[in-house]
């Protein structure tokens, strides 16, 4: 929510807010944002590398919807705090040696 407020406003509104009002749950929602999200990720890849190769789109659509339940299990904002940055670490080391 705090990363990048105006990305987070227009998901909020216009990807997240219609599925809930549709009647679906927010997980449902959650997941189509992260699909969703993955989508244009992978697409930007592909314009800039000029090849596909989903491997953005299975990180973000696959393990980033997986570990968003880790958020409410996980308290511990020094924990949490370690936890994101390896992540990060990890996720970038893989995508440089896999792109």
């Amino acid at each position: 929510r705090k990363w990048n407020c105006v990305v987070h406003d227009w998901i909020y509104n216009y990807m997240y807010l219609p599925v809930i009002e549709a009647g679906y749950s927010p997980t449902v929602a959650m997941a189509v944002v992260f699909g969703t999200s993955s989508l244009i990720h992978e697409y930007i890849l592909a314009i800039g590398l000029q090849f596909v190769y989903p491997l953005l789109l299975c990180m973000f659509g696959g393990l980033g919807v997986f570990f968003v339940p880790l958020t409410r299990l996980w308290r511990n904002a020094r924990g949490w705090n370690l936890f994101l940055w390896s992540m990060l670490l990890i996720g970038q080391g893989i995508l440089v040696v896999l792109y």
